[in-house]
């Protein structure tokens, strides 16, 4: 797979490549051969996003921060919770659903209440004072285009002037294929975790995940280990395989 996406530096970026399909699995297998649960790999991923945020955007002090209600929400309840720690001021919207939430976004929800912090229903008015947005909405499970109300609040989050940063995957993206069949986030950085996903290199990711940062979340080792079903090449590698042509060759 050619990569015609990395702006960041590419020895940061791994080569391997797994499918969406396989994430939930993979992150499995890590936890069990760490002796992690998924929950502390919640808060590794959190920690990862709030740091690529604070370092981006080190002068923005009023965060608002979307959640989802999946994992990548409870990601964005770890990067809201560390955000108020440290002295930034939080708004946190979340989506309703009947359906409860998975295990450790729980309690990542349970965590960031606990801190004192406050869950805000999808249709408040938005703070004039947010000057950075973070996209915890949508992950990678997604295969078809976002309904409302989280199609409103990835249309919302493009029009505001405050810059986005992506939890893993910009909202909306198809991690598999890279395809935007509906509403997509256009974030200015997207941070993701454990694995490299297709859809963060093809289709129309390059229009809509800003810098892309990894994360192994300590994972790097196991990782190496394991075979991926596909892998990415750069122009350095392609160098090393292309010889230069003969002046005659056509």
């Amino acid at each position: 797979m050619m990569d015609h996406n990395m702006k960041k530096n590419p020895v940061s970026i791994p080569h391997s490549i797994w499918l969406a399909d396989d994430i939930k699995r993979l992150e499995r297998d890590a936890a069990d051969a760490f002796g992690l649960t998924l929950y502390e790999l919640m808060l590794r991923a959190g920690d990862a996003a709030f740091r690529v945020a604070r370092d981006s955007y080190p002068d923005t002090r009023h965060w608002l921060v979307l959640c989802g209600h999946g994992n990548n929400g409870g990601d964005g309840y770890v990067v809201a919770r560390l955000a108020q720690a440290a002295g930034i001021s939080v708004t946190l919207l979340a989506q309703e659903s009947d359906k409860p939430l998975p295990e450790e976004a729980a309690q990542a929800r349970d965590a960031w209440l606990n801190a004192g912090g406050i869950i805000h229903a999808a249709d408040i008015i938005w703070p004039e004072a947010t000057d950075l947005i973070i996209d915890a909405l949508l992950g990678t499970g997604i295969a078809q285009a976002p309904r409302d109300p989280v199609a409103g609040l990835i249309e919302q989050a493009n029009a505001h002037p405050a810059p986005v940063v992506a939890v893993d995957i910009p909202s909306g993206l198809l991690a598999q294929t890279g395809a935007t069949p509906g509403a997509v986030i256009s974030a200015a950085h997207t941070v993701t975790f454990i694995a490299l996903k297709p859809g963060l290199l093809t289709g129309k990711a390059r229009d809509v995940t800003g810098i892309l940062h990894y994360d192994a979340l300590g994972l790097e080792g196991w990782l190496a280990s394991q075979t991926p079903p596909l892998r990415r090449f750069d122009a350095t590698q392609l160098g090393q395989w292309l010889t230069p042509r003969r002046p005659t060759s056509h």
